[in-house]
């Protein structure tokens, strides 16, 4: 990358569409793919830094979100 360009960055990972997220859940899995098949299409990913969360604790969840959400 060159030291003069802005740094971009985001987080993707292949997993997050396999769980079920309710109705109301402003998140929609199939929109971060259709992102990052984008950004793989145009090769765009060369330019940027994808992340790739970790996994989380059921504790780590309980931190930010509400009862019943992280089940």
């Amino acid at each position: 990358m060159d030291p003069g360009k802005p740094v971009v960055a985001y987080y993707y990972d292949d997993e997050s569409g396999n769980y079920c997220y309710t109705v109301n859940h402003p998140w929609r899995p199939h929109r971060s793919k259709l992102v990052h098949n984008l950004v793989t299409g145009y090769g765009l990913e060369r330019e940027m830094i994808v992340h790739r969360p970790r996994p989380r604790t059921f504790e780590e969840l309980t931190e930010f979100h509400a009862d019943g959400v992280a089940a």
